[in-house]
């Protein structure tokens, strides 16, 4: 029975559940399948686990038939993930010798990590404070994007910034302890994107390091704020001024919750609800339930639930509303 189980499963122990890593993808498991699976790794049998943890012998291998049917510690055998054709995510490369190059070459040292922890921070400030102190003069030019040529140094600036981003993303973990995954290109509601694949910091215990990890993308486009700020006021020059909105863009477009990028992640680690975006659905469809249960999740996922669904539906009737638009233009075009 254990002969297919991956005897380098990471197993990492809460409160109140387990965190199961299998070759980069993670599980969520309660204490006693988290039980179960730690002692499978350590080679007891299940005649020998049900002895320890006081189980039927049936009931252990019925934990452990459902861990193996929904591939959580079987070996080099994954679920598959349901095709979302407005989520597709294509990697690239594994970065992990990279950010384990860049973590012993800069950050071997604690003095200096807190020297750029400290100047990283005085630069995110600075960035939103000049931004802010200069939005008229940023919002108030006309469009850099004139010719093929700058548009096309535009877009490889934005892609070199969104690179930055991700690594930052995948540094942060590699320096907590856990351990990236790829990086590749997304699709998000057929919006180009990159991402950069750190499901191991599931595994730390501390919430704020997994803020943090999540946090680090938009550390490194706030900092970018203020070069570019600097920068323009040096050498006055619309394309500076175009990459600025482009990263306001990005800021918000990642902290807004509502959508799985930043936001999401940290306000899901942040308040400590796992698969925010289903529950809170569920609670605002389930109108039953809505005065029953005045717990403090309950309120948040109300909450987030209503105001992901007002979004929705505003996105669906803005969709719907340039769709018969088209349709319109489309048959006027042709009767003519």
């Amino acid at each position: 029975m254990t002969e297919s189980i991956n005897k380098n499963l990471r197993v990492s122990k809460f409160d109140d559940h387990y965190i199961i890593g299998n070759n980069g993808t993670y599980f969520k498991v309660g204490l006693v399948e988290g039980s179960v699976i730690e002692k499978l790794v350590n080679g007891l049998t299940p005649e020998r686990i049900a002895e320890e943890i006081n189980q039927d012998l049936n009931v252990v291998e019925q934990v452990i038939s459902a861990l193996k049917e929904n591939c959580v510690i079987t070996e080099g055998k994954q679920k598959k993930r349901r095709f979302n054709p407005f989520y597709i995510r294509i990697p690239l490369f594994d970065a992990n010798k990279l950010l384990d190059f860049i973590l012993k070459r800069f950050f071997g040292n604690r003095i200096v990590n807190h020297i750029i922890i400290a100047l990283l921070m005085s630069m995110v400030i600075g960035g939103i404070v000049l931004s802010a102190i200069r939005s008229r003069v940023l919002f108030s030019f006309e469009s850099v994007i004139d010719t093929p040529a700058v548009y096309v140094v535009v877009y490889v600036a934005q892609f070199l910034t969104i690179i930055l981003h991700e690594m930052a993303h995948g540094l942060t973990c590699n320096y907590f302890g856990g351990r990236a995954g790829k990086i590749g290109v997304a699709l998000i509601a057929f919006n180009p994107a990159m991402y950069c694949e750190i499901s191991s910091i599931r595994e730390f215990k501390e919430r704020y390091k997994k803020v943090i990890c999540c946090s680090a993308g938009l550390t490194i486009n706030a900092s970018s704020l203020f070069l570019l700020n600097v920068a323009d006021i040096i050498y006055p020059m619309n394309f500076f001024k175009m990459m600025i909105i482009i990263n306001i863009g990005n800021i918000i477009f990642n902290i807004l919750p509502f959508i799985r990028l930043d936001g999401y992640w940290i306000f899901s680690f942040a308040t400590g609800i796992d698969n925010l975006y289903s529950k809170s659905l569920r609670k605002v469809f389930n109108y039953r339930e809505w005065f029953k249960d005045r717990s403090k999740e309950s309120i948040i996922l109300m909450l987030y639930g209503t105001i992901t669904t007002v979004l929705l539906l505003v996105g669906l009737y803005g969709f719907t509303s340039k769709m018969v638009s088209l349709l319109i233009r489309a048959y006027h075009w042709i009767m003519v």
